[in-house]
């Protein structure tokens, strides 16, 4: 029995299918643009969480080391700043943990970082849903130390925190 081999059958239009798929990736690619277009359009507050390190400015009328000054930028419907000083250096160094811990400008470190986790947990819309935290090359690792421990303390409500040098 011989078998007849068929010749001109039915073959798939490559250049037909390129078109298709290229119609269908613009399709989606409207489709996602057009979905996340509505995402931003409520009223709720923003606000970044911002905190800064800095050397105190010497003074020639201050007889010490000038200290580290901590700014923080909560910049929420009010757009406000705190700021405060930690001691110098050498003293620095010399207190014990507990002490390094009472300093006012923890004390403020630790309510402002804690209204920021509070905010998060809320569900308030904020624009930068970390803490971001620069910082001098001399700044002592000390004081990132409690800034990072006060941070993880809140979990998945502060997901990362971003420590940049000047």
């Amino acid at each position: 029995m011989a078998f007849r081999r068929r010749r001109g059958g039915k073959e798939l239009e490559i250049i037909s299918l390129i078109d298709i798929v290229f119609l269908l990736i613009i399709f989606g690619i409207i489709a996602s643009v057009l979905a996340g277009a509505g995402q931003d359009s409520d009223n709720t507050p923003t606000s970044t969480f911002k905190i800064t390190l800095q050397r105190e400015a010497e003074r020639p009328d201050v007889h010490r080391q000038p200290g580290l000054v901590v700014t923080i930028l909560n910049s929420d419907e009010q757009g406000t700043v705190y700021t405060d000083i930690l001691p110098p250096d050498n003293e620095l160094l010399a207190m014990s943990q507990a002490a390094f811990e009472n300093q006012p400008a923890c004390a403020l470190l630790r309510s402002r970082i804690s209204y920021f986790a509070e905010n998060m947990a809320l569900g308030t819309k904020i624009s930068s849903e970390h803490v971001e935290v620069i910082a001098g090359s001399d700044t002592k690792f000390r004081v990132i130390g409690f800034i990072l421990r006060e941070c993880a303390a809140y979990k998945d409500l502060i997901p990362w925190v971003r420590v940049a040098g000047k």
